[in-house]
């Protein structure tokens, strides 16, 4: 009998002892719901529910709209949203056609005016969207239309497309947005015709997206670039296209040959907004000038072509060479810009007798580049420097002039380049700075009157410095070496320095 009590009692405890864990996890998933509901706020399906073709329901905000094939769904008021989306989109096939009137969001709750999530062939018309992170936004759709929108002062994008494809955009207003329009990730074989993208951050942009067909679109006012392309080149954009009210010349896979160039002159086309070329070949544009902030002249993939007698400024580059060969820059006058003129994994090119002065980082910059030559260029008085080469090898300097600027010539990690007669005075901290730069020859160049070094090495071995001039750093030093080890100094002349040539050995 006690044994049997005892074993009886044991599971008394363990039942009661489950019981209360199991009313315990009962509890605590009641609060969970409670919570939660009173933080949650769920879309009811509205529009044409019972898929009949008519409206039975009335959406508000944050609802999805549904529908049987070729429904039409139109506001009959507007729509204001705090804690959530505008409207969802909730069927292929269906239009939302505001009716003119405006659908409001809470920017703060980053919610999206219309969503459209995967479905395919979904008309978005007539309507006013502002207030919210994205206006409209369209993500793995086909086949869709967004036509005679007004999105205006939404926090990210007005109108968006996503990995879509096949859309058509026409006629829309995107105003005072972050960006007015963005195609992006994939989102090919879209066309968009006389759209408008004006006052925002930034007009249109496309990112890692190809086949599609621009015409009629305008640009302007807007604060950053009105006109945008990454990774995006396979595209068809015509001249009716305009930035600031000026014609957009963009070539894609256009080539002439070498004794018939394609050739563009500004003063046979007249105005020009931008000029870029992608996978292209024997292409010559001159005379020409542009003060907008986007890069005027953009080269990708693009050989053996002129650009000359061109002036820019106010644009992030003037003249940008993005993997491009052999061609010749000469002739232009690229100042007060973010970057004159920049070469990036760019080979073979000439840029020669260019002015690039007072802008604000770099007057000729090139970057993974190669067996370029910089002949009798001018780059004063930019804020950083005259001339710089970021990991770029085997190029050659030449006869160029680089005053008043932080740095005159600055070599960072890269070899085996050849300096030869530059001029480089007066500029605050060195004449020509070598920084983790190997095997580089240094002939004949004047550096002097500069603020700290007229030639500075840092880190920087194996460089041969011949007959170079380093005079009058009269608080300063003529040759100064850091850190850098068995390079070769011969008939250099440093006069009227603090110190002529010094090897620091600390």
């Amino acid at each position: 009998m006690l044994k049997a009590y005892f074993c009886d009692n044991i599971i008394r405890q363990l039942y009661y002892l489950i019981m209360k864990k199991l009313y315990t996890l009962i509890g605590v998933l009641i609060l969970l719901s409670l919570i939660f509901s009173a933080h949650s706020v769920f879309a009811a399906d509205c529009g044409d529910t019972d898929l009949n073709g008519t409206t039975d329901t009335v959406c508000v905000a944050g609802d999805t709209v549904v529908g049987s094939s070729g429904y039409t769904y139109t506001l009959t008021g507007n729509i204001t949203s705090t804690d959530q989306d505008g409207l969802i989109v909730g069927a292929d096939s269906i239009t939302i056609n505001g009716g003119g009137y405006t659908l409001t969001g809470n920017a703060g709750k980053n919610n999206y005016g219309i969503r459209n999530n995967g479905f395919d062939s979904v008309t978005t018309t007539n309507i006013v969207i502002t207030n919210f992170v994205h206006g409209i936004y369209y993500t793995n759709n086909a086949s869709g239309t967004i036509a005679y929108v007004t999105s205006t002062a939404n926090t990210n994008d007005g109108i968006h497309l996503e990995t879509s494809i096949g859309n058509t955009l026409i006629g829309n207003k995107a105003t005072s947005n972050g960006t007015g329009i963005v195609i992006a990730n994939s989102s090919n074989n879209n066309t968009l015709t006389n759209n408008v993208a004006n006052s925002n951050a930034s007009g249109i942009s496309f990112s890692s997206s190809t086949g599609n067909v621009l015409s009629g679109n305008t640009m302007s006012s807007n604060s950053g670039s009105n006109f945008s392309l990454s990774q995006s080149y396979n595209n068809t954009i015509d001249t009716t296209n305009l930035t600031q009210g000026k014609p957009i010349y963009y070539l894609y896979n256009q080539h002439g040959t070498a004794q018939s160039p394609l050739v563009y002159d500004g003063n046979v086309i007249g105005d020009v907004g931008i000029f870029w070329a992608a996978s292209s070949s024997y292409l010559t544009f001159k005379n020409a000038s542009s003060s907008l902030p986007e890069t005027f002249v953009y080269f990708y993939d693009v050989s053996s072509s002129t650009v000359e007698n061109i002036t820019v400024s106010g644009a992030t580059y003037g003249i940008h060479l993005d993997s491009s060969s052999n061609n010749t820059i000469t002739g232009n006058t690229v100042s007060t810009n973010t970057v004159g003129i920049y070469l990036y994994e760019s080979t073979g090119n000439t840029v020669s007798n260019n002015t690039a002065n007072t802008n604000t980082s770099y007057g000729i910059s090139l970057e993974n580049s190669e067996n370029n030559t910089l002949t009798g260029n001018t780059a004063n008085t930019n804020t950083v420097r005259g001339i710089s080469l970021g990991a770029s090898t085997q190029n050659t300097l030449n006869d160029n002039t680089t005053n008043a600027n932080a740095d005159g010539i600055y070599l960072y990690d890269s070899d085996s380049n050849t300096l030869t007669e530059n001029i480089t005075n007066s500029n605050t901290s060195s004449g020509i700075h070598l920084n983790l730069s190997q095997e580089n020859e240094l002939t004949g160049n004047t550096a002097s009157s500069n603020g700290f070094y007229g030639v500075f090495l840092t880190s920087s071995n194996s460089n041969t410095l011949t007959s170079n001039i380093t005079n009058l750093h009269s608080n300063s030093n003529g040759i100064y070496i850091l850190s850098s080890d068995e390079n070769i100094l011969t008939g250099n002349t440093s006069a009227s320095n603090l110190t002529g040539i010094y090897r620091y050995c600390g």
